[in-house]
């Protein structure tokens, strides 16, 4: 059987990616390639103190493994974008904190969203950009509900 080109599958898997590259031509244009995973350094920069307590905790609010936490906060210490402490309470634990160059870094990608955004929506009303997320937030609970996210998870991006 054979995938419809215009099923949702092929138009979800297209958009992804003309989206993901975008995203990376506009970081690249900014001098922000090594970024790697921009959303990490935004969901720190929206953490009390720029601080999250735990490297699994960034894992569930990203809806991604706990490795691919692991090896993508490596790369940020590196490029000096976090930093890991111990955690005072239990030493098993690493605290992960923004740094002053990772919040410059978050600035710059919050406007490589922007600038992706309006490109993605231009020609669109606000009524139809309202109706486009209404739709696609109950399509990612209904997605979530299969793998057994619980509704706590499902409220992060």
């Amino acid at each position: 059987m054979c995938l419809k080109p215009e099923g949702p599958a092929i138009l979800f898997h297209n958009l992804n990616r003309a989206h993901h590259n975008a995203i990376t031509a506009f970081m690249a244009a900014r001098q922000l390639q090594d970024v790697g995973q921009p959303m990490i350094l935004m969901l720190l920069e929206s953490c009390e103190n720029g601080e999250i307590a735990a490297q699994r905790e960034l894992a569930d609010k990203l809806h991604v493994s706990p490795a691919t936490i692991a090896t993508s906060l490596k790369s940020l210490e590196q490029m000096g974008y976090v930093k890991k402490l111990a955690d005072d309470s239990d030493g098993r634990r690493k605290r992960v904190l923004i740094t002053e160059k990772g919040r410059d870094a978050v600035v710059r990608c919050h406007q490589v969203f922007e600038d992706v955004d309006r490109q993605l929506y231009d020609g669109f009303s606000q009524e139809e950009l309202e109706t486009i997320q209404s739709l696609h937030r109950r399509m990612l609970a209904n997605l979530r509900s299969l793998s057994g996210d619980s509704p706590e998870r499902s409220k992060h991006p």
